[in-house]
């Protein structure tokens, strides 16, 4: 198995109040590995290449409840290579949050709907996607998987992907305190 991207992201909370959320962040740096295939003394040979992005992000989150929400999440990269990457890439995606449905007393599933639009360089689609992810609550990793339908694209990808991850939740917050 071989690494496909890294992303180290950092968010600030600009509004957060009962319901409402907005946030907006970076990430940087962003890795994607990608095989590239070149002639070396007349032999084509695949070699694993990082490429660098700079990517920033807006989010809208309602709760309609402790369990059920709804986020407008915008996304906006670019690509730092001279060549071989694209240049830049917009994603705009409409998401349900359904969280922590009760499996066992340890034990929870979550669910994440959503229809986006991806635009990368001049190539643009519309696809269906669902994340769903396995808790235990006393164990900061899980485990996720994504499905990925296209609906109507340009985009040069699978009509259907899918994933499997293992995540680590650091389930902290940070706090300003105030100088007396």
């Amino acid at each position: 198995m071989r690494p496909w991207s890294f992303l180290f992201g950092w968010n600030y909370k600009l509004i957060k109040k009962n319901r409402f959320l907005l946030r907006i962040g970076t990430s940087f740096p962003v890795y994607a590995f990608t095989s590239l295939n070149y002639l070396r003394n007349s032999e084509s040979v695949d070699i694993l290449t990082p490429q660098r992005f700079f990517i920033l992000n807006s989010l809208l989150n309602y709760k309609i409840s402790k369990k059920i929400n709804f986020t407008l999440f915008y996304i906006n990269g670019h690509g730092l290579e001279k060549r071989d990457q694209s240049d830049q890439a917009n994603f705009i995606t409409l998401r349900t949050g359904i969280d922590n449905l009760s499996l066992s007393n340890n034990m929870s599933i979550s669910f994440s709907p959503e229809i986006y639009f991806l635009q990368i360089d001049k190539n643009n689609g519309f696809y269906f996607a669902n994340t769903f992810a396995l808790k235990h609550k006393k164990i900061p990793f899980y485990i996720s998987s994504t499905l990925n339908q296209s609906i109507n694209t340009s985009i040069n990808a699978k009509t259907f992907d899918w994933n499997i991850g293992i995540n680590y939740s650091f389930r902290s917050t940070y706090i300003k305190n105030k100088i007396k």
